[in-house]
């Protein structure tokens, strides 16, 4: 077994580990500096107009420019430590909500399988009913403006299903098997067939109102698919185990077999993919806002930064050093991945 030591850590994961810190650093650092007390000169959209695209370290009306000033005057280095808090909480709001959500989905639908649900006719137009009304009130707050109205409705609706079901269930109908399994291998060849930039682009282009939090959504929608494939494939490969077929003959309640000796068993291995796609999300995120696209106009991002340097060649500054924090990061998460990956070879 691998020690988690800094002394047994080789030179590119001490690296990996710096790099991290300093990015959850930027997203401590900037939530202090925005909401509770200034800790350096500028915030990341005050406007010094009379100095723009002026390099590194040149004076301001308020002090010292660190990494210069972009084409209306915003300081660069408040912009880069404010990038970097929207890079981390996009990486984890968008990633944390996937991996349950990939987890809910992709355990349950290997455990059951095509026939262990079964339903009668009223159940499964209930079930229809209840999805097509969730992905409704999805939609609509990824489309338009966020409202409290449309979130409530989306969080009640899956409840009201779930409550229309059980009572459903009462009825002396014919039951007729659910392929769970079938429909998400479905979902999984339609995913696969279309890129992951041209489909969010799509989803984006409806966007009447883009913000962060309609960006987050998209890229749940997105990226859930991912972590369900993998913990589906996990679960395959465990469940015909002695002790799961133990706990089976035992006659233990299926959500205790699920989540008590499947699910945390097949974690470890998807979070390898979580790390990965980190770093994916990180550079899909970069491209957007390179582009313009999908994010409110006066927000400053790495690549929004970056994007300004194609207008004026000559402020390096505004290619180098969001460029280099983008690389570093995206550099950090595959090696975080990378680490998970032997760690769990080592311990399985």
């Amino acid at each position: 077994m691998m020690r988690m030591s800094w002394k047994n850590w080789n030179s590119g994961q001490r690296i990996m580990i710096i790099i991290l810190a300093v990015w959850v650093g930027c997203f401590l650092l900037d939530f202090i500096h925005e909401y509770w007390i200034s800790i350096w000169s500028y915030h990341y959209d005050d406007v010094d107009a009379l100095r723009a695209f002026v390099p590194p370290f040149s004076e301001g009306e308020n002090g010292l420019h660190l990494l210069g000033t972009d084409r209306v005057g915003h300081d660069v280095f408040a912009g880069m430590i404010h990038g970097g808090r929207i890079a981390f909480q996009i990486v984890f709001f968008s990633l944390f909500i996937s991996y349950f959500i990939g987890a809910f989905v992709g355990v349950n639908t290997a455990y059951y399988g095509n026939r262990r649900i079964k339903q009668n006719i009223l159940q499964i137009i209930i079930l229809v009913l209840t999805t097509i009304a969730t992905f409704y009130y999805l939609f609509d707050l990824i489309a338009r403006t966020w409202t409290l109205f449309s979130f409530v409705l989306m969080i009640i609706s899956p409840i009201i299903g779930y409550i229309l079901l059980k009572a459903a269930d009462k009825l002396r109908f014919k039951k007729y098997p659910l392929p769970l399994d079938n429909l998400l291998l479905r979902v999984f060849e339609i995913r696969e067939s279309i890129p992951a930039l041209i489909l969010i682009l799509a989803i984006i282009s409806i966007i009447q109102n883009p913000s962060w939090f309609s960006l987050i959504l998209t890229l749940i929608a997105l990226y859930w698919i991912t972590f369900a494939r993998h913990f589906r494939a996990e679960t395959m490969n465990i469940k015909d185990n002695g002790y799961v077929k133990a706990s089976e003959v035992l006659q233990l309640p299926h959500y205790i077999i699920k989540y008590k000796h499947i699910l945390i068993n097949v974690m470890p291995p998807v979070f390898v993919i979580a790390a990965f796609s980190a770093g994916s999300i990180i550079l899909l995120e970069s491209t957007l806002s390179f582009l313009g696209i999908g994010i409110p106009v006066e927000e400053v991002t790495w690549g929004v930064l970056l994007s300004e340097a194609r207008s004026v060649p000559k402020a390096w500054w505004l290619a180098v050093f969001p460029g280099l924090a983008i690389f570093l990061v995206i550099y950090a998460l595959l090696n975080l991945g990378n680490y998970l990956s032997q760690l769990h070879r080592k311990n399985s």
